[in-house]
């Protein structure tokens, strides 16, 4: 994670101490789930224009940009192949989780919701350090 991924993740968020935890950094950009529901808790079952799922008037609602969401995979994707320390471990552990509990789910899913564990973990760090304060446990 260098400069220029830091400068990404401030130009789409603006100042994190205007966060008042991780979880509200997780939501602008992309990575957390835009409502309650445990049914719609990940990415892939609450993407817009599948049946029953949110409309893009709703999404638009919520501030989502794709875009945003973007800047967060390509920082996990670099961070995937370039780290061995406690991000990839984050993936590792989160991946095989989600393929032990859901053995029908194909690699490319399971492998989705590893990165998306470890961007969080990413984002949350960086909120934590931004704002000098410790944050609730929330990966």
């Amino acid at each position: 994670f260098g400069l220029l991924s830091l400068a990404k993740v401030v130009g789409e968020t603006g100042d994190l101490s205007n966060y008042a935890n991780p979880a509200k950094v997780w939501r602008r950009m992309g990575c957390a789930p835009f409502t309650h529901d445990a049914k719609t808790a990940m990415g892939s079952t609450w993407r817009r224009g599948k049946e029953g799922k949110l409309a893009a008037e709703e999404w638009e609602a919520f501030g989502y940009s794709p875009r945003r969401r973007s800047v967060a995979y390509v920082i996990a994707e670099s961070l995937l192949k370039q780290n061995d320390g406690a991000y990839r471990k984050r993936y590792d552990e989160g991946k095989a989780a989600f393929k032990a509990k859901h053995p029908e789910y194909k690699d490319l899913r399971c492998h989705l919701h590893g990165m998306l564990l470890m961007v969080k973990m990413l984002l949350r760090d960086l909120w934590v350090e931004w704002n000098g304060r410790p944050a609730k446990q929330l990966v």
